[in-house]
């Protein structure tokens, strides 16, 4: 025992012809592959659940995300990504759940008409990813606020 190895056992499922969808696996004593001195007593725990899905790819929207302090009478009139559109990719009911991704924030304290940022996107779901990560480019407008000429 003291020089087995967590590598020296490991369990052997067979996957083949599983479809998208949940499903419980029994584990046995017979499954178990383990060095030929040792025998497998019990099974803790002796079943496990995995959902299966199909694997997809979409082209969702890039939000930029703005922040920063803005000169009295200014505020963003626009702030618009390059590229629009990027490709996300993974299990098909996580990528349809996203709308968008978003990019870090970038600071655009100071600006007065037009700044442009590189930043990068992501998607907060873990499990979906970019397919082709790159930098953005973030372009902020600016504008004046009109003020209201209502005089009491």
């Amino acid at each position: 025992m003291r020089g087995l190895r967590p590598a020296d056992i490991h369990v052997e499922i067979d996957l083949a012809g599983t479809k998208p969808g949940e499903r419980t696996f029994d584990l046995t004593a017979q499954q178990v592959r383990e060095p030929r001195d040792l025998e497998v007593v019990q099974i803790v725990p002796s079943q496990f659940h995995i959902a299966f899905d199909t694997r997809v790819t979409r082209e969702v929207e890039v939000r930029p995300r703005v922040i920063g302090n803005f000169a009295p009478g200014l505020r963003i009139a626009s702030a618009v990504a390059d590229p629009r559109m990027i490709a996300i990719t993974g299990p098909r009911r996580r990528v349809e759940a996203v709308d968008s991704a978003i990019t870090d924030p970038v600071d655009a304290t100071g600006t007065v008409e037009r700044a442009s940022f590189t930043t990068h996107a992501y998607v907060s779901d873990p499990l979906v990813q970019l397919v082709r990560p790159a930098p953005v480019r973030v372009t902020v407008i600016m504008e004046k606020i009109r003020s209201s000429s209502g005089g009491f």
